[in-house]
Order: C-alpha cells, then sequence, then structure tokens
C-alpha cells in the first residue's frame, strides 16, 4: 500500500468545495455547501423558499456541537451507510509564517510571526501537524495594513489548510432516520480507530424520487484518531 494511503481511499481533495446550483425545493439541486472565506470563517450557500435564490452567511463552525445525526458502517443490522470514501491530504501547512515592516512598527525584524494554532478546536486527537511525518511551514506575502490584520491572514491560511481529512459517502432518509444539514456535526462509527468519531457536513445534495430520498454528503474534519494496538484502524 502506498505510504500515507489509508485502508479505505487516498485522493488530494480540492482545498475549496464550489458553489452549487440551488432551488426552493428539494430536488435533484437542492445542496447546502460551506466554502473557505478569507477572513478564516466559513461561506454557507444555502437554499431559501424562493426559487433561484440562495441564502449565505460567514460563521466561524461549531466544531464542538453535539452531532445532529450517527453515521453507523461496518454493522449488519444497525449500518446506517454501506460504504465511505476517506481520503487525506498532509500536503497542507501546519504552521504560516507572516512577517511585514510596518509604518507604524519601527521593529526592524517587522511585525509578525509564525502562527501555528488557526483557532478551532480538534474533532479528534491528532491534528495535522501530529499526523504528518514531515509539517510544512507556509510564509504568508501577502499585504496588511497593521499587524491585527497580518494575525487574521496567517490564521485564516491555518484554519482552512486545517482540514484535510474528507468523507465521503450516500445515505437515505429512511435508512437514516434523518436529513442530512451542511454546518452540522455527525459522528462516523465502526470505522476504525484513526477514522470514527465527529465530522463537519461540509455539503448535501439531495435527489428525491418517488421511492426514496438519496442525499450524497461531504464530510470534513481537521483531526483523526490516535492507532491503538489491536483495534483496526479503518
Amino acid at each position: 500500500m502506498p505510504k500515507g494511503q489509508s485502508q479505505v481511499a487516498l485522493q488530494r481533495p480540492p482545498g475549496k468545495t464550489r458553489e452549487a446550483p440551488c432551488s426552493a425545493r428539494p430536488t435533484p439541486n437542492s445542496c447546502a455547501r460551506w466554502r473557505g472565506g478569507g477572513s478564516g470563517k466559513l461561506f454557507r450557500v444555502s437554499c431559501t423558499d424562493t426559487p433561484g435564490r440562495r441564502t449565505g452567511l460567514f460563521a466561524k463552525p461549531n466544531v464542538t456541537a453535539t452531532p445532529a445525526v450517527t453515521l453507523t458502517l461496518n454493522d449488519a443490522v444497525a449500518a446506517t451507510v454501506s460504504a465511505l470514501d476517506i481520503a487525506w491530504d498532509v500536503r497542507r501547512p501546519s504552521a504560516v509564517t507572516a512577517r511585514q515592516t510596518l509604518f507604524t512598527d519601527h521593529n526592524a525584524d517587522g511585525a509578525g510571526g509564525t502562527v501555528s494554532d488557526g483557532g478551532l478546536a480538534l474533532m479528534n486527537q491528532r491534528g495535522l501537524a501530529a499526523f504528518a511525518t514531515s509539517p510544512l511551514t507556509a510564509l504568508l506575502t501577502t499585504t496588511a495594513a497593521d499587524a491585527g490584520t497580518l494575525t487574521q491572514r496567517a490564521d485564516s491560511l491555518l484554519r482552512e489548510a486545517g482540514w484535510f481529512v474528507r468523507c465521503r459517502g450516500t445515505t437515505d432518509a429512511e435508512r437514516l432516520g434523518s436529513i442530512l444539514r451542511a454546518g452540522t456535526v455527525v459522528q462516523v462509527n465502526a470505522a476504525g480507530a484513526v477514522h470514527s468519531g465527529n465530522y463537519l457536513v461540509w455539503s448535501v445534495r439531495h435527489r428525491i424520487n418517488a421511492e426514496r430520498h438519496e442525499m450524497a454528503f461531504v464530510l470534513m474534519r481537521n483531526a483523526v484518531g490516535a492507532t491503538v494496538p489491536g483495534v483496526p484502524t479503518g
């Protein structure tokens, strides 16, 4: 098995999601997505009750919220999802160095420094820096009017890079007994010590016909679980 590959799947996911069409009622085009924002917050796009109208807001995700629903894998009786594709991308910075000379600061080295905490709680035990065998530090070359703005931009880059685990799957409303919603936290069970735990619902696409209400979802998180001797990792 190639180095860095999970036992489920491995691919390099894109850094941001794309906005997709939304409509007033749950149709094959209905969706709700989160997109990275320049301030380190996420921009949520969701449908309204008016055809063709989207509603968006910037918000810091509540990654410590109680899971709204549980997705269970590998259980002959209680499974609510048949398969999950889980990938990680460790070619992301776990620290950001930002430094700039300011008119308001006469320090010869300029204002700024190195940031290694994006301000979001980890959703499991090992974040990107602990999981990656060779942590990366990014050099931020943006310009800023003051030291506070420089720090905010460094936090933003680090927070977005921290979403290094992506999980894809499908389920249906009857089997799950609930409706998945972007921006909520869900729990994944029976996926191994590394991959089980809480995830943020990044996007959901609903497909409804006369027989079923199918939901294709993308989950993200900024940490993985610790390996336990004798316990499957995934």
